[in-house]
């Protein structure tokens, strides 16, 4: 009867550190996984800034003078401006 017991207590013992070990090699899986996605998040942002960045520039480059967005306030400023030169 003791050495049922003790056979039943080290099997519980052996399942308790089998399913901890377990549970611990999950968690650092786990804790990789999602350093992964952060890093996989942060050069996607990155790569997103610097093509916005090059989307601006280019804008810059291509944009036609003739239809550069003024503000009615920014044209309203631009004829007083004007006005008063009386070239």
């Amino acid at each position: 009867m003791v050495a049922k017991l003790i056979d039943i207590a080290q099997a519980a013992t052996t399942a308790t550190l089998l399913m901890r070990k377990k549970s611990m090699a999950e968690s650092a899986t786990f804790s990789r996984e999602m350093d992964q996605s952060r890093r996989a998040i942060r050069a996607s942002r990155e790569r997103l800034r610097q093509r916005h960045r090059d989307d601006v520039a280019r804008g810059w480059e291509d944009a036609d003078p003739s239809t550069v967005a003024v503000s009615a306030f920014q044209a309203d400023v631009l004829r007083s401006a004007f006005r008063g030169l009386d070239v």
